[in-house]
């Protein structure tokens, strides 16, 4: 049985990175960023990309891309992590959670304080936060992205609970 290849985490160096490895996003994940259509994507994509200080494409088994990763420190113990998925994200998920566990652990080692924003009605992202040990700050509505209610989201050194994703 053929042993199968690594998840490829690829660093985008440049823009170009970005509009040679095209993929169609999520319609929760476009709705999130206040999109309502791939091409208007791809253009805050580069934005994303242009305010981060990190970068990286999910390359999965299949070799499609499936997600983007980011991070944009907001001081030196501080950031703010971000993702967007592919469509087809869901034909390969344990690839996804694999190279999500990886950034995870690696921005948990790196930040004291890791938090964003994610959709009131994108309960898979909040399962998939949760799963890679953040809390859902529920208790607070937020109003505030192109008018879209928003739990803030975050993981706290200091109050980490041993999770696996360290």
């Amino acid at each position: 049985m053929r042993e199968r290849e690594q998840i490829e985490l690829i660093r985008i160096e440049n823009e170009n990175d970005i509009i040679k490895n095209p993929f169609e996003m999520k319609a929760i994940d476009l709705y999130e960023i206040g999109v309502s259509n791939q091409d208007d994507a791809r253009a805050k994509l580069l934005r994303y990309y242009n305010m981060s200080n990190e970068t990286y494409l999910i390359r999965a088994y299949s070799k499609k891309i499936i997600g983007i990763f980011g991070i944009r420190e907001v001081t030196s113990t501080d950031a703010l992590p971000w993702a967007l998925t592919a469509e087809i994200v869901k034909e390969d998920t344990f690839d996804f959670l694999r190279a999500s566990v990886r950034m995870a652990s690696f921005y948990k080692r790196k930040y004291e304080l890791l938090y964003n924003f994610t959709s009131c009605k994108n309960v898979t992202a909040q399962r998939w936060l949760e799963y890679l040990g953040f809390n859902i700050l529920r208790d607070n509505v937020l109003c505030m992205y192109h008018g879209i209610d928003m739990y803030r989201f975050e993981w706290r050194k200091s109050l980490d609970d041993n999770s696996f994703c360290k």
